[in-house]
């Protein structure tokens, strides 16, 4: 995630441009937000998650997910502070801890009680 320019905490993303389609402005944002190479980690259809509207704001919202390698997090992670908005629209970037697996979360609450 990311503390953008205007206070909000998001996720990487932006608005489409007149003229390109979803997966292509969502492809242009991560490579000018975090400086991913959307050669190797292209965002495509098969990756979409889920729709949300935000009445406040009047702005639809498409989420995607895309699975990668421990490695090439690593770089992602290294070559973002390379991006070219960060430090002008992205301050900086953050990890939230998602766990997918249950039972690693019930061995972790029985080792902290």
């Amino acid at each position: 995630m990311q503390l953008r320019f205007d206070g909000y905490i998001g996720f990487p993303g932006g608005l489409i441009n007149e003229g390109e389609d979803i997966l292509s402005g969502l492809n242009r944002e991560l490579f000018e937000e975090i400086n991913v190479n959307v050669q190797k980690h292209p965002v495509k259809e098969e990756h979409y998650v889920v729709t949300h509207w935000c009445p406040n704001k009047k702005l639809l919202l498409h989420f995607y997910a895309l699975e990668v390698s421990n490695d090439d997090l690593k770089v992602i992670e290294e070559e973002a502070v390379k991006a070219h908005d960060y430090g002008t629209e992205v301050i900086f970037h953050f990890y939230l801890c998602i766990c997918v697996n249950c039972s690693e979360v019930n061995i972790l609450h029985e080792l902290l009680q």
